[in-house]
């Protein structure tokens, strides 16, 4: 009377632990405190009522079978039906909700393997308290193989489980269950078979212990071979940024006033300031500008860029006439305008001022791109340059 008891209070807790293994597996964290509350809630009037005849009424001693109550051959299965229940639409809520196909699959493996295995259970436990044939129920045991094929697969398709420490835990319990055997064994004869198990048992843990051990050592060694190896790229990476700094100050001291200084100088020959020069001089000076600016536009977009990558490049802002500003931008492309039989001009709107905050070197790039860009898609014809504002101040 005992025994059965026992059973029936030990079998909807089955069902209980699978619904919070199923949590578990699927959300990665614990259930909540009033979840825990809830199913403590549907498992308690099974303890409650335990020792009264609700439970069992007592125990045919012809053929050794419970007489069950209304908890063990009602309310068990109806908590039952709950968890099997909750289980199915806890997970049909929770794949909806995952996009990833791989963990979808995962859990759904994982939980048919689940339902299977109850569902076979729960209907060996039916079969038993209905038609008092308790060895056609036997059949309901066939759910835990199944369950076990799920969870093989699960491990070897999609690695959900750690195997290797898995194991190593099994054997640690076993070992210890081994040890604490021999407490209890009164004949050496028993003692020499428990004792060979142990020693069985204390080989294949030592094996893997001293294999886990090695894997790990080599890897630590290997760790710290990559660590002397990137601390050594470091250092070469800060020594050739230090490299990369001193030439972009080199290039832009030693390379960009030169070239500035000869567009500057050319400009003012092309333009008559030095007098007046002959046709093959003019050709020859024209050359020497387009070349020179050409090298000054490199030089910029290459400084440019390197201070970009460098996370160097700042804004010097400072308030200017964005008119007066643009208007000087013109006046300097208008020779290499004309070179290409072109005529450049500039405008405003008729606003009194254009004062804006803005970074001088920058703001010259990108007009002259604009001024650049006319150029290369225009044909014949004229380029305008024009200001304006619109409403509300913002351009």
């Amino acid at each position: 009377m005992f025994f059965w008891s026992l059973q029936i209070l030990v079998e909807p807790l089955v069902y209980l632990m699978c619904f919070y293994l199923v949590y578990l597996f699927v959300k990665n964290r614990d259930l909540s405190f009033k979840w825990k509350l809830l199913g403590i809630f549907l498992y308690s009037p099974i303890v409650l009522l335990l020792s009264f005849q609700y439970n069992l009424q007592g125990v045919n001693l012809a053929d050794c079978t419970a007489i069950e109550g209304f908890i063990a051959q009602y309310f068990t299965y109806i908590i039952e039906s709950i968890f099997i229940l909750s289980i199915v639409v806890f997970t049909a809520f929770e794949v909806k909700k995952i996009s990833n196909v791989s963990r979808r699959k995962e859990i759904i493996i994982f939980g048919l393997g689940i339902l299977l295995f109850l569902i076979a259970f729960s209907s060996g436990n039916i079969i038993g308290s209905f038609t008092e044939n308790w060895t056609l129920a036997q059949a309901g045991l066939i759910g835990m193989p199944v369950f076990i094929g799920f969870l093989a697969y699960l491990i070897v398709r999609f690695h959900t489980f750690n195997i290797k420490l898995i194991a190593t835990q099994a054997l640690v319990f076993a070992l210890g269950f081994l040890v604490i055997a021999i407490l209890f064994i009164r004949k050496i004869e028993n003692v020499r078979i428990v004792v060979i198990f142990t020693l069985l048992f204390v080989i294949a843990l030592g094996y893997a212990l001293v294999k886990s051990v090695k894997k790990e050592i080599q890897q630590k060694e290997e760790l710290e071979k990559l660590s002397t190896y990137l601390a050594e790229a470091n250092k070469k990476l800060k020594t050739f940024d230090i490299l990369k700094s001193k030439f972009l100050s080199l290039a832009s001291h030693q390379l960009r006033n030169p070239i500035s200084a000869i567009i500057s100088c050319t400009s003012m020959f092309l333009d008559g300031s030095f007098g007046k020069i002959d046709d093959t001089q003019k050709n020859m000076l024209s050359q020497m500008y387009d070349r020179a600016k050409g090298m000054n536009d490199d030089v910029e977009k290459y400084l440019t860029i390197a201070k970009v990558d460098q996370g160097g490049l700042q804004y010097n802002l400072e308030k200017l006439d964005l008119g007066d500003f643009a208007k000087n931008i013109t006046e300097q492309q208008k020779l290499a305008v004309e070179k290409r039989k072109l005529s450049i001009s500039f405008g405003t709107d008729g606003q009194s001022s254009y004062f804006v905050s803005g970074d001088k070197v920058q703001l010259k790039q990108v007009f002259q791109n604009l001024i650049d860009n006319a150029m290369k898609f225009t044909k014949e014809g004229w380029i305008k340059v024009k200001l304006s504002k619109v409403e509300g101040g913002k351009k």
